[in-house]
């Protein structure tokens, strides 16, 4: 009898196991991938909302100083990192228009206190950045238990020059105008006069200088007869370069109503009304034909904070405000309070004029910071040959600029308009009686004096991309 050897293949078991092995490795490796890809994948765009919701409330209170609180708020509302280590907030400047060359980080934007940063600009932008270190669900097992991410985002307020919010309203430009650095928006029409001769002067259609008008409505060049009256009703389509009829209307601005306007209250440092008794600031009321009025003078010596005004009218239609700059009424003793009209607020819930003194007048108004904030609920009157240094105007009603004739010559030796307005309604000038000609907005209007604020002009996102360094 032959005895038969009995042979065990072990090692092919053994090779089945080792590739057991590398296949459940592999496998685990593509799960860890797939779970913790997809996991990093769908959380990327909590991330990147979560940066530009932060990003957008920032720049909202880019005007009140609460700009870094805010952004980390939203932030950690939206699930990110809020701390220092994690979230960096920087306020800059967003070159919305292309004006300037590649910035060193960043194509658009500059931060604050940079070197590349523009010497003649203000911040308009916040930009968010988030960096933080992220667990993950399977790769712990490869030693990589997180990961480190990012997201970034930046939001800008548009510099709008200009702005009325009314369908049926519109704005009126001059001939001979030049507008620099800011918009010109109008849910309604923008008109402006065909270029004209007037006592041999040539006044050309108006210029305009990184600024551009937009209308929902039409955008027309009015005719001219008699070589002084301008035809508002009767005009062409503009062909400037510079119009675009036709526009999105403008939404994201805020009305200027009483409601608006009453939130000033609570941030005044002093709150009148038709019961106050007159002091340095309130120094005359007067009333004539059931119109009352009251003489404000918020001339300053130079300060480094800002004092905020409120007036309150009670309901009566028939209250005027007068700030004067330093002319009392000739039956007021009062002595100006200062030199200057700069870094005030004046809100009110009644018709607000901006009063004259005798040649030559104050600046009303400064760059930066100081600019002087006039605001009120119903029409807002204004005198041309003022010099306006950096003025802002929020306007429930219509803004209207008129030119009496003691003010004709200051008018022609003003220097640029350093203002912005948005208005509910028109925005335009009173016809004149003696030069109907300056029946428009005119001469040299210079939007860029400030922060692009208040009135919050609507935030915009940007794009980061990279600078040249």
């Amino acid at each position: 009898m032959v005895k038969k050897k009995l042979t065990v293949n072990i090692g092919n078991h053994g090779n089945i196991a080792i590739i057991v092995a590398i296949s459940l490795t592999i496998l685990i490796g593509m799960l860890a991938i797939v779970i913790d890809g997809g996991y990093l994948y769908a959380s990327k765009n909590k991330w990147q909302n979560g940066v530009e919701a932060a990003a957008m409330a920032g720049v909202s209170r880019l005007c009140d100083g609460d700009v870094e609180a805010t952004a980390r708020q939203i932030a950690q509302e939206n699930g990110l990192a809020s701390g220092p280590e994690s979230l960096t907030v920087l306020t800059g400047f967003y070159d919305e228009n292309d004006e300037y060359n590649d910035f060193t980080t960043y194509r658009d934007f500059a931060a604050d206190g940079a070197g590349d940063y523009p010497d003649d600009e203000y911040n308009n932008a916040v930009m968010v950045s988030l960096n933080a270190d992220v667990s993950t669900f399977l790769a712990g097992i490869f030693n990589r238990d997180q990961v480190r991410v990012s997201a970034e985002a930046v939001s800008y307020l548009r510099r709008l020059g200009m702005v009325s919010l009314a369908e049926d309203g519109e704005i009126r430009i001059n001939t001979g105008s030049s507008w620099k650095n800011g918009d010109i928006y109008a849910n309604g029409d923008i008109k402006y006069p065909e270029e004209c001769t007037v006592d041999n002067v040539l006044f050309p259609t108006p210029e305009f200088i990184n600024s551009d008008m937009f209308a929902a409505g039409e955008i027309l060049e009015c005719p001219v007869y008699d070589t002084d009256e301008i035809d508002w009703d009767n005009g062409i389509d503009s062909e400037l370069p510079n119009a675009y009829p036709g526009s999105p209307e403008i939404t994201e601005i805020r009305p200027i109503d009483d409601e608006y306007v009453e939130e000033f209250r609570a941030k005044a440092d002093m709150v009148y009304d038709i019961n106050s008794e007159p002091d340095d600031i309130l120094y005359y009321s007067e009333t004539y034909n059931g119109l009352t009025t009251y003489y404000f003078d918020i001339t300053r010596d130079h300060g480094s904070s800002r004092i905020t005004y409120f007036f309150d009218a009670g309901g009566n239609d028939n209250i005027d405000i007068h700030i004067c700059d330093a002319l009392p009424p000739s039956s007021s003793s009062h002595s100006p309070n200062g030199n200057s009209i700069i870094n005030i607020t004046f809100a009110a819930n009644c018709r607000i004029r901006l009063h004259h003194a005798p040649y030559p007048s104050i600046p009303i108004g400064a760059e930066g910071g100081q600019q002087t904030i006039i605001i009120s609920s119903k029409d807002i009157k204004i005198i041309k040959g003022l010099h306006y240094e950096g003025v802002v105007f929020l306007c429930g009603g219509d803004f209207v600029e008129y030119m009496p004739m003691d003010c004709v010559l200051r008018h022609f030796s003003s220097p640029d308009r350093k203002m912005r307005v948005i208005a509910n309604e028109s925005i335009g000038s009173a016809e004149l009686v003696y030069w109907p000609i300056f029946g428009g907005l005119g001469f040299n209007w210079d939007f860029k004096f400030g922060p692009p604020c208040p009135g919050a002009p609507f935030p915009r996102l940007g794009k980061l991309e990279p600078g040249e360094g």
